[in-house]
């Protein structure tokens, strides 16, 4: 479904790995705990009978799914093309039904759902048309009454502004040649303790020197953002104190550990650009998400006018509001 799916892969089964509890996974994910949001969805759920379905589309841990479940609602699915997403979903969410399945193709019967989802979430579904069609499955699984709501990534927004500094950043961490340095340095390092040649010991003193720049780059990258709150900080940080504590430690550790944990971090930190790049390329144009709701009207659905969901004390928007509603029984 999404531009990165293997990155996106990754980054649900880190989320299943840790053993987060429902409120803890879905924390600093984007903006997903946004009172804002929250206010938004149960805007949306309040005043439905709580045996309504409801379908959530490409629905993550179930950010949005959470709100309907709080209401007391008990007939939730949630379709997304992770594996990992739908085993973290049913995780945290009980009762919940989960289905791995790209979303433009889901394996369900028309006329099913009271109400549609999607909270940045179905505009991952390729280019425009890919998304139009995803659309058209949207409306072709609601029931004749039913009603569609989404909020997707709206391009020149807040969260949009907000990926490009973080691909930024991750740039600018990797530009510093931390990992490469520290490789070669461990290296060295094993190989002199081993066998204290001349060489081995001018090769040791030499990557020692190489990695002096590269430490003093990343110490002032992580000053001068230390007052951020975001994953690529923490990573960066993480890197930064691991490295030493092992260095230090080294004798306790197998090189290959060592330099597998380096590369690891290095998968990590290029999982997480992948993820930015994707959000960036999925931000919408208006003139792309008016061609959403084209798709729905073409459905036959009778859509909403186009509009913009802002946070509080925010002057660019984060999110386009396309809703449309079934045309009844």
């Amino acid at each position: 479904m999404t531009n990165n799916e293997h990155d996106w892969g990754n980054y649900w089964q880190g989320r299943n790995a840790n053993n987060q509890t429902s409120e803890e996974a879905l924390v600093g994910v984007g903006i997903e705990n946004d009172a804002v949001l929250t206010n938004f969805w149960q805007g949306h759920f309040t005043g439905l009978e709580t045996s309504c379905e409801v379908l959530d589309m490409a629905c993550g841990a179930g950010s949005v799914l959470k709100h309907a479940k709080k209401l007391g609602m008990v007939n939730l699915t949630g379709v997304d093309i992770s594996k990992d997403a739908i085993s973290t979903l049913e995780k945290n969410i009980l009762g919940v039904r989960g289905i791995v399945s790209p979303v433009n193709q889901i394996p369900l019967k028309d006329n099913t759902f009271d109400i549609a989802v999607s909270q940045f979430g179905f505009e991952y579904a390729g280019d425009i048309n890919n998304i139009c069609e995803t659309a058209r499955e949207m409306a072709r699984l609601i029931k004749k009454d039913g009603r569609i709501v989404t909020l997707c990534h709206i391009k020149g927004g807040g969260i949009d502004e907000e990926v490009s500094e973080h691909i930024l950043s991750v740039q600018q961490i990797e530009d510093t040649h931390f990992i490469v340095a520290a490789k070669q340095l461990f290296q060295a390092a094993f190989a002199v303790e081993q066998d204290a040649t001349e060489i081995n010991k001018s090769t040791y003193q030499h990557a020692t020197q190489k990695l002096s720049r590269p430490v003093e780059m990343l110490s002032a990258w992580i000053k001068d953002n230390q007052n951020k709150a975001s994953e690529i900080v923490g990573l960066a940080r993480h890197l930064h104190a691991g490295t030493i504590d092992m260095f230090n430690r080294r004798r306790a550790f197998d090189l290959t550990d060592i330099i597998g944990w380096l590369e690891g971090m290095s998968a990590e930190m290029q999982a997480y650009k992948g993820r930015m790049l994707s959000m960036k390329r999925a931000a919408l144009s208006e003139a792309e998400a008016n061609k959403i709701l084209d798709a729905f009207n073409a459905a036959g659905l009778t859509v909403e006018k186009l509009d913009k969901l802002f946070l509080q004390d925010d002057d660019k928007p984060v999110a386009w509001i396309l809703q449309a509603q079934g045309y009844g029984k």
